[in-house]
């Protein structure tokens, strides 16, 4: 067998905080490790079998006659590691299904050395389990393909994944359809071409950091990216993509004063019909070299059409060195705007204001670490509420590297509804990705990178439900 080096971790959000635990071929303590036939391949899978007393969460004094008097569910994270996957995963992107009632979690996965990479995904079952096999999306080649993102058209029960890939002279934007099971329609596709045929167009001009959502009401997505130009200019551009992968319509932003950063964001309001894109501007020169950075965000219609561009959500007078990174948005149907939040690098807080009061920002957390795509938000669109996920710094008790992952649940007017953490340990997450699936329950994926070296791989938090006196669930590696 493979020893210690192959493991499965669950985090439980207990009590006295989040309790960690390991099952391997030495450590049977919560459960044991096995092989098994599944019917979606023809080679086995292992599986860590979990089987933890409820008294290591709730305490010693907790029986199954106080199961009426407890939440109906636990707060669960998972991690897993597996000497036969020797790929970091990376960057996940996360859509929730509504007609099968599953996640689609993407991601890319390269060699130990960086040196070839690939897209890939993997469906989720509404309770966070595995459902299938891996899907090898774009397979592994040094023409390195990266930033996955994926949306849900809803109307003809499909995915949309797209990233950008360097084709042999410049970075292009591309993407690909999958139905519900899993399988591609059709092939991979040049999302950009429209734009790439106009005047304008130089050869060697970078197209990254590719955004996509998608409105039911015309039935088409929105595809939007920075172009990196010879004139040094980072701009925004975009398409409206049909079904088929053809582009209907060009998104002109136009060239902006200054640049674009590389993190950017996009929305859409059915209420109004429109998309908004959140995205990081440099407004300066910082002491050093480095550049002024803040939020701005641009609005254009269904069709394409810009209705207003490079408005700044995250201003703040008082401050003349601005450093505001790493924007997410959702619209909030129930008053009609968007939420944007931001990470002020200075500070180590994230933000949070709605764009039509951004004179009103509250401090949403502390202490936020700013890595790789840090905060988060998601929305349930059958209610008022929105979930707001960030990695946090020291854990108190824990070695001073260790980082969590919060959450905080919260109404339309900012109010905490519920808070707490979903993942404690000396490895260091970052790169968080969520969705909901509109029940009140959200699927939420992030990178681990070992403390002590390794592969980083992907966690992916699910909530378990309390059965008898003993938790008990499978996980399939």
């Amino acid at each position: 067998m493979d020893g210690d080096k192959d493991y499965a971790s669950v985090y439980i959000d207990t009590p006295i905080g989040v309790k960690q635990f390991k099952v391997s071929e030495n450590q049977k303590v919560w459960g044991s490790p096995a092989f098994t036939y599944t019917n979606k391949v023809n080679y086995e899978h292992k599986i860590y079998e979990f089987k933890i007393p409820l008294t290591e969460i709730f305490g010693a004094d907790f029986s199954a006659s106080d199961q009426d008097g407890v939440n109906s569910s636990i707060k669960i994270a998972f991690d897993a590691y597996g000497t036969a996957m020797p790929l970091n995963r990376i960057d996940p992107d996360v859509a929730y299904g509504s007609k099968t009632n599953e996640y689609l979690v993407v991601y890319q996965a390269s060699s130990s050395t960086n040196e070839t990479a690939g897209i890939y995904g993997q469906f989720f079952t509404y309770d966070g389990m595995p459902s299938g096999s891996t899907l090898e999306l774009y397979p592994d080649g040094s023409d390195y393909p990266a930033g996955p993102k994926v949306a849900y058209n809803s109307i003809e029960d499909e995915f949309l994944v797209v990233w950008s890939r360097y084709d042999g002279t410049t970075d292009r934007v591309e993407g690909i359809r999958l139905d519900s099971s899993g399988n591609v329609i059709g092939s991979v596709t040049y999302l950009d071409e429209a734009q790439a045929a106009m005047s304008d167009y130089i050869e060697m001009e970078s197209r990254e950091f590719a955004q996509v959502a998608y409105s039911k009401d015309n039935n088409a997505y929105a595809v939007v990216w920075r172009r990196s130009g010879e004139d040094g200019y980072k701009f925004l551009e975009g398409n409206i993509i049909e079904p088929d992968l053809n582009p209907y319509a060009q998104i002109d932003f136009g060239i902006p004063d200054e640049n674009v950063g590389t993190n950017l964001d996009l929305s859409y309001n059915g209420n109004n019909y429109s998309y908004t894109l959140a995205y990081e501007m440099e407004t300066g020169t910082l002491t050093g070299g480095d550049a002024h950075k803040e939020i701005y965000y641009s609005e254009f219609s269904k069709y394409g059409v810009i209705q207003s561009t490079d408005t700044n959500v995250s201003r703040d007078t008082s401050d003349t060195s601005p450093f505001h990174l790493q924007p997410s948005l959702v619209h909030n149907s129930v008053i009609d705007d968007e939420l944007v939040t931001w990470i002020n690098k200075d500070t180590s807080e994230l933000y949070g204001a709605y764009k039509t009061t951004s004179d009103s920002a509250i401090v949403i957390a502390n202490n936020v670490y700013v890595g790789d795509r840090s905060a988060v938000l998601a929305k349930d669109q059958t209610s008022d509420e929105i979930m707001a996920l960030w990695t946090g710094g020291s854990v108190s008790g824990m070695d001073t590297n260790a980082n969590d992952v919060f959450f905080k649940l919260m109404d339309e007017t900012g109010s905490t509804l519920d808070s707490g953490s979903i993942h404690s340990s000396n490895d260091l997450p970052d790169s968080i990705a969520a969705a909901s699936n509109g029940r009140g329950s959200y699927l939420i994926a992030y990178v681990i990178t070992p403390a002590f070296g390794g592969d980083r791989q992907l966690a992916v938090p699910i909530m378990a439900v309390l059965t008898m006196e003993t938790l008990t669930l499978k996980i399939l590696v």
